[in-house]
């Protein structure tokens, strides 16, 4: 059976567009469902979606991926106990696909292998950590999953004397640059985590990324250092599907108060539609918890409890759902800050 599951792309455009599975023969063509598992993990990427196959406003699309593919072919897998089936598909009418569905469309590609540059501060004092570290392998196993490759440095005299964990900290870049030199890469990625003071304070990881033509810097901030990590690298890979733009900081803060929000949404017609509406929900990063409160011929009355309150829910659903659309309430008994849609699978 194919997997679902991404590899690393390569630095083209074109990689963007292009899906590959491992398989266990080679049919004279591709099944329906390897051609649907190759254009998920096309759109996954693109569009920052994840379980995009869940989705139903995807589900058409993908159920008719052959009618988006431009070529395919079986190559050897690297193990060499397998065959990858490579599956590309036409840029213009994915583009066309993305556009028809609110998506922006991706403008460059990422870069091919970015080199890590992990710096930790505890106490007040650095350390420079390689890959064999906890905190490393948290990034590696975010970066994999959404396609992105990772190089780290060695760290051994070579590396220490072209570059001290001080340097790193204070962001010397010319220092950094030097030390980068002996690796291939195609953008250098230098991370600060630190904790901040008193026992309720958050840890917080803040990133830069360098390449010969973009600058961009973000952080992020949770609970614990995991998280911020986690969250520092999905924001990576969102920046980088919808293609990073210079001297753009985001800077996203785990820590928001989480407020009630109620949703009101019109054209539930019957349960798996309501069981497709709290999932596509649940998946959003603002959503604690959902109380479903009233069900009807007409409406479904939702109590979300969401981090960052009714704009974070608001904009998420915004940016992620397709089967929500903004409206405006028939029910004069709607709570007058209630978010109100209609469902449009």
């Amino acid at each position: 059976m194919a997997s679902l599951c991404a590899t690393a792309v390569a630095a083209s455009d074109s990689s963007l567009y292009r899906a590959e599975l491992p398989i266990i023969s080679a049919e004279s063509e591709p099944s329906s469902d390897e051609l649907k598992m190759a254009l998920a993990q096309v759109l996954s990427r693109l569009t920052n979606i994840q379980d995009i196959d869940k989705a139903p406003a995807w589900a058409y699309s993908l159920n008719h991926a052959k009618d988006w593919m431009s070529s395919y072919q079986y190559i050897p897998a690297d193990n060499g106990g397998q065959l990858v089936l490579q599956v590309d598909f036409d840029p213009t009418a994915i583009a066309q696909l993305l556009k028809s569905k609110g998506q922006n469309i991706p403008t460059t590609g990422p870069p091919q292998r970015l080199l890590i540059w992990l710096v930790v501060e505890n106490a007040a004092q650095q350390q420079l950590l390689g890959s064999a570290s906890a905190y490393a392998k948290i990034i590696d196993a975010e970066a994999k999953q959404n396609s992105i490759s990772t190089e780290w440095p060695l760290l051994d005299l070579s590396d220490l004397n072209a570059l001290s964990a001080e340097a790193a900290w204070r962001g010397d870049w010319s220092s950094i640059s030097a030390a980068s030199k002996r690796y291939v890469h195609d953008g250098t990625l230098l991370v600060h985590l630190s904790k901040g003071d008193g026992a309720q304070a958050l840890w917080t990881s803040e990133w830069t990324l360098k390449t010969a033509k973009q600058n961009v810097d973000w952080a992020f901030s949770a609970n614990d250092a995991a998280g911020a990590l986690r969250g520092g690298t999905a924001e990576l890979s969102s920046m980088m599907s919808q293609g990073v733009k210079t001297s753009v900081a985001a800077v996203s803060q785990a820590s928001l108060p989480v407020s009630p929000v109620q949703v009101v949404v019109y054209g539930i017609a019957d349960l798996t539609a309501l069981d497709g509406l709290k999932n596509n929900l649940q998946q959003l990063a603002p959503v604690q918890d959902i109380e479903v409160v009233e069900v009807s011929p007409d409406e479904v009355i939702l109590n979300i409890n969401a981090e960052g309150g009714s704009a974070a829910l608001q904009q998420a659903i915004a940016d992620q759902v397709l089967t929500l659309v903004k409206t405006e309430s028939t029910d004069q008994n709607s709570a007058s800050d209630a978010l109100i849609y209609q469902w449009a699978p």
